[in-house]
């Protein structure tokens, strides 16, 4: 059981120009074309209309729990966040907060993607 904020945090360099590589993290409707569904992942649904930007709204439904999820940070293309509480199934079980912090460099043969994960209960 969570009692305190975990903290999560993986660096991977990518070849890819960074526009590109935040372009790819910013269009939550294309997510399905290239991230595999998995037991956390089932793919995102009810996406605020227009284009994707602060404020973004979207519900990612999933077998542990229901994401309700906004863009918080959109910087092209340098920093891209999202905060995405879960109602816990069943409901009893409460709500995990979820903050995902992306952060894009420069790297030699492309960009260098910073991913942070803070869960908290």
């Amino acid at each position: 059981m969570m009692t305190k904020t975990e903290v999560r945090e993986w660096s991977i360099e990518i070849a890819c120009a960074p526009e590109r590589l935040f372009d790819l993290l910013a269009d939550l409707r294309a997510y399905e074309q290239w991230l595999p569904r998995s037991s956390a992942f089932h793919g995102t649904a009810d996406i605020t209309p227009g284009p994707v930007a602060a404020g973004t709204r979207y519900v990612e439904p999933g077998p542990f729990g229901t994401r309700h999820g906004a863009v918080t940070r959109f910087e092209r293309p340098v920093a891209l966040d999202f905060e995405q509480p879960m109602t816990m199934k069943p409901s009893a079980l409460g709500r995990i907060g979820i903050r995902v912090f992306h952060r894009i460099d420069a790297a030699p043969d492309g960009a260098r993607l910073t991913r942070r994960l803070e869960l908290a209960p």
